[in-house]
């Protein structure tokens, strides 16, 4: 590799001269070490026009933004030190002179073990260039021929949808509409999944089904379903599925009957196209990318660097690279790239390849994470399809592949752990903006039913009925509002009906931060009424649940994030130990508004541990309910609370939410 060109600033820090940062001191203990990298603009600017390899990596990235905000725009501007902050060994965090961008560098060794990880080959200057469309090309062929997974885990492909576009040959400047009995059987097909985004598609109505079934010029398609029509054309196939042309939009019974189908639909496509970078159907697969940071740059480490703090980075050569892309913010912050198994993803920076067997993109052509390793487990989307994956496999080719409880069997995969899984990919879905608050639970329809047939478990408003005095513990984790709220009115205990990001406390489940015997029930849950349908779309589901009721109130926190606490109960140690997680997190309209409301205990956690024990720990959950007017002992939720007793406060130690339980009555409510 040729010499680069490396500022004073760079050097000093790959040689390990670190200047640290002074902080305030009443600062200082929450925010992790920074080091000093540039001193001035100016100097960060000579840098530049020297034609530094790191800084002008840097400068793309702060120019762009932040990969994990793609909306921001803000142009930066010099107005103080760029600095650095170390984490896990390889990976640092550089801050723009306005402290509003922030960089990540990595740093992999230049030859290893992990060299898989390294990116090595260039990238196109677009995304549509048949450089970058060939790699995955490639890797189709590669997965039909040498996947013998993929290929036995697919699903029939005799499935075909109602209707798809035949896309022609190239150069055709006319397709059409087909339908079922129209389409040659033998032909596979790909779908499009694509945000519809503030700009309505062209979309398929009961006036124009006509026009669209003769035939109709390429032109009155937006961006993104035109490109979509060059990549299936590409792969030599003749039939495209995309919803608002393959489904029509003003017949509510149409749109009932094919929803329904989501699943076979994606499941047995050839390859879903996922048009993951694109806001709206507008922007298109194809983008123009700047190429500074997706070449690797070779530079060498002293042996000082790694007697920094937080490394253990030797002194040899490394691959240096700023901003490599993260699969996870990438393919997780995607809304719908949960539905199919093989996916084209046309990401704003690099195209992805992922199917059962492979996980991969333009510089990663050997794979990101290799599909043997079973302990490596991403979150999100790509951690619940690799752990649906790896039970298929198990199921192909083991008669004990099911999933069981764990230690039941040497090679069954953990009920718990793909429980665990599902509420991490929850946490990223409830974060993605749809368009539509209508369709949280239709979106989901696909992936669910493949995790309920692993678990052998159903839905009922998106929670799972086996555990579901656990799943009613979901909480509010953001102030912030992802998706409009549904026309339809879901339960209020169903996180299908918030729009906010929603957590659970899972861990409860999976044992990993056991508190020792499966908690106690404190409710039971006598009766669920709910429509038969599983994925219903009506909304209407309620619980009537035996429990005991205990009287209080609560006040918002005027701070957002600060903890709300109860400022009424008959027990003052108790009021101080309950914390409160208001369902619609405290805005202009809630602060100072004091609620009256119960507490619904759901379950407690005793702990195992003797008296005296140097760190005691128990818990209790459940949720915050507030009387409905119109229905006869009726609630409905308003947020969910905990409560946690430590060896190491007092106040909480003695504090016991059993003993105002055991004061209530108990009694039979609705909750809806």
């Amino acid at each position: 590799m040729s010499v680069v060109k490396v500022c004073d600033a760079c050097q000093a820090f790959l040689r390990g001269s670190w200047t640290e940062i002074d902080k305030p001191p009443n600062i200082a203990r929450y925010f992790p070490i920074r080091y000093k990298h540039h001193y001035t603009a100016e100097s960060f600017q000579l840098a530049l026009d020297l034609g530094c390899v790191v800084c002008l990596r840097l400068w793309a990235s702060f120019r762009r933004g932040d990969i994990s905000f793609p909306k921001r725009k803000e142009q930066v501007t010099y107005t103080g030190p760029t600095t650095f902050c170390p984490t896990m060994g390889d990976t640092l965090f550089f801050e723009s002179p306005d402290h509003m961008h922030r960089a990540r560098i990595q740093l992999i060794p230049w030859a290893g073990e992990d060299e898989f990880e390294r990116p090595d080959i260039s990238v196109s200057a677009n995304t549509g260039d048949g450089i970058a469309l060939d790699f995955l090309v490639s890797q189709y062929r590669q997965c039909l021929m040498q996947h013998r997974g993929c290929l036995q885990s697919a699903r029939s492909h005799g499935f075909l949808p109602t209707r798809l576009i035949d896309v022609g040959c190239d150069g055709d400047n006319f397709i059409r509409l087909c339908q079922r009995e129209e389409l040659a059987t033998e032909r596979g097909y790909v779908v499009l999944s694509h945000c519809w985004g503030n700009h309505r598609p062209f979309t398929l109505t009961t006036s124009n089904a006509a026009s669209l079934r003769a035939r109709f010029p390429v032109t009155l398609l937006p961006k993104t379903f035109r490109d979509a029509i060059v990549v299936t054309r590409k792969f030599q196939h003749r039939y495209l599925w995309i919803d608002s042309l393959c489904i029509i939009q003003d017949d509510v019974d149409d749109w009932r009957t094919e929803s329904a189908a989501m699943r076979d639909v994606y499941g047995s496509a050839a390859f879903c196209i996922a048009a993951t970078a694109a806001e709206d159907s507008s922007t298109g697969l194809f983008v123009d990318r700047d190429l500074t940071n997706r070449t690797p740059v070779k530079v060498r480490l002293t042996p000082e660097t790694s007697r920094q703090p937080n490394h253990n980075m030797l002194g040899n050569d490394y691959s240096l690279g700023v901003d490599w892309v993260s699969s996870h913010q990438v393919i997780d912050g995607a809304t719908l790239n949960q539905r199919a198994w093989v996916i084209l993803h046309f990401a704003r920076e690099v195209l992805y390849w992922e199917c059962g067997s492979s996980f991969s993109n333009e510089t990663h052509r050997a794979g990101l994470f290799r599909s043997d390793i079973v302990n490596y487990q991403p979150e999100g989307v790509l951690g619940l399809k690799k752990f649906l994956g790896q039970h298929k496999q198990l199921q192909l080719y083991s008669p004990f592949g099911h999933i069981t409880h764990a230690g039941s069997q040497a090679h069954a995969l953990d009920v718990e752990e793909l429980y665990y899984r599902w509420c991490k990919f929850r946490e990223f879905y409830t974060s993605c903006r749809l368009t539509n608050g209508d369709d949280t639970l239709a979106a989901l329809h696909g992936i669910a039913q493949d995790v309920a047939e692993a678990l052998q478990n159903e839905m009922v408003a998106g929670l799972w009925k086996n555990h579901l005095l656990l799943e009613l513990c979901w909480h509010v984790s953001s102030i912030d509002s992802y998706r409009p709220r549904p026309s339809k009115q879901y339960p209020s205990w169903s996180w299908i009906s918030s729009t906010h990001r929603v957590h659970g406390l899972y861990r409860y489940a999976t044992g990993a931060y056991f508190l020792g015997d499966s908690p106690h029930h404190m409710a039971i849950i006598e009766r669920i009424l709910a429509d038969d349908k599983e994925f219903s779309d009506s909304g209407r589901a309620s619980l009537l649940l035996r429990s005991r009721l205990i009287h209080t109130s609560f006040r918002y926190n005027s701070e957002p994030y600060a903890d709300t606490v109860l400022c009424d109960t008959t027990d003052e140690l108790l009021r101080c130990a309950v914390v409160v997680h208001p369902d619609d997190p405290a805005s202009a309209d809630n602060i100072d508004v004091e609620v009256d409301c119960c507490l619904l205990i759901l379950r407690y956690h005793p702990d195992p541990h003797p008296p005296g024990f140097h760190n005691r720990c128990s818990e209790a959950e459940g949720l915050v309910v507030v009387p409905c007017e119109d229905i006869i002992r009726g609630y409905r939720r308003i947020g969910y609370w905990r409560i946690m007793r430590s060896g190491f406060q007092e106040t909480f130690e003695r504090a016991d939410i059993l003993d105002a339980y055991k004061r209530e009555v108990e009694q039979i409510i609705e909750l809806v």
